[in-house]
């Protein structure tokens, strides 16, 4: 049985740069997220209500290729940092990856009625049709889209 170490000595120059990325974003969206207040970082978002499984946009094949290999890199680092990853800081580590890569793509924020509590909430981040993080049971979420894509940053917003 090959160790993990040795596996990740054996990955490419970008796949270990991609990791190391991903993991500070990760510690850092935890980190964020936990003693940050949301007033402070909820005005990056428009809450723009759409329906539960909304239109995709266009992509192309190397691009949905690149957002797979990321959406399995975060899902990777998430299981093996030391506390646990939840979809919202997942999908916005992916956003800011797949932006720098010039990625087009939506992250969405969604909430149900819950069984436990009054409303559940989750993020996932589509490109194309696409989930890259947040696959589970989004479909039965009611979304508020966050508007996000590579022209966007071109044009300054």
């Amino acid at each position: 049985m090959v160790s993990k170490t040795a596996k990740f000595l054996r990955k490419s120059r970008s796949e270990k740069w991609l990791i190391f990325k991903i993991t500070a974003m990760l510690c850092l969206l935890v980190f964020l997220i936990n003693y940050i207040p949301l007033r402070w970082w909820r005005g990056n978002f428009d809450f723009e209500k759409e329906t539960a499984n909304p239109a995709p946009h266009p992509a192309n094949a190397e691009h949905i290729a690149r957002a797979r290999e990321i959406g399995m890199t975060i899902r990777m680092v998430s299981k093996h940092l030391p506390f646990t990853i939840l979809c919202l800081p997942q999908a916005i580590a992916a956003q800011w990856v797949l932006r720098k890569e010039g990625i087009d793509n939506k992250l969405y924020i969604g909430a149900r009625k819950g069984e436990e509590k009054p409303f559940e909430f989750h993020a996932w981040l589509l490109v194309g049709q696409l989930c890259v993080t947040g696959r589970q049971q989004y479909e039965q979420f009611s979304s508020f889209v966050k508007k996000s894509s590579a022209n966007n940053l071109e044009n300054g917003n």
